[in-house]
């Protein structure tokens, strides 16, 4: 994968480990409002989230234009204060932060953790994806529209809810587009 950024070019992979676990999540289209899915790992995919807060590498979070993670890296306690102090380092820096709900609940030790932690990235993010299941676990509904009632803040700028086969919801500041 680091080669593969590096000929393309396209990427900075100085935070990338040529040794860094590897987690594909790959989707086939079943029909249009299902789809399966099959993982492969390798290893434990720890290598870089498994980081103490303080071994961040500021100059790497510096020079990015955006940051991006997911709930997968608040699933445990050590991973999650590093991914929120990254995070915070970005936004502190005016970088665009990106926020993936991405929910998986057996990484969590219960699902009142997660429902209580997801908000965490949601609160720091400027864009945020979600589905609509995930946004039913956090809500208790499914209706996009609540999105927007119970999730939207003000540093927020744009807003997915993705719906399957039937698409998805953009929540902007200006307003909402389907």
């Amino acid at each position: 994968l680091v080669r593969l950024v590096r000929v393309l070019g396209q990427l900075d992979a100085a935070g990338l480990a040529p040794a860094a676990d590897l987690h594909l999540r790959l989707y086939d289209n079943l029909s249009a409002d299902r789809r399966s899915g099959r993982t492969h790992q390798t290893r434990l995919a720890r290598t870089r989230i498994s980081r103490q807060h303080d071994e961040v590498d500021r100059g790497t979070v510096e020079g990015a234009r955006i940051f991006h993670f997911d709930s997968i890296s608040l699933a445990a306690p050590q991973p999650r204060e590093t991914a929120l102090h990254a995070a915070t380092l970005a936004a502190e820096g005016g970088k665009l932060i990106s926020y993936d709900v991405n929910l998986r609940l057996p990484l969590w030790a219960s699902s009142a953790e997660a429902r209580a932690v997801i908000p965490e990235g949601l609160k720091r993010a400027a864009v945020v994806k979600l589905s609509d299941d995930e946004l039913e676990f956090l809500t208790g509904s499914r209706d996009p529209a609540v999105f927007r009632d119970r999730l939207w803040h003000k540093g927020l700028r744009v807003g997915v809810v993705t719906m399957g086969g039937r698409g998805c919801v953009l929540f902007t500041r200006d307003g909402v587009h389907e």
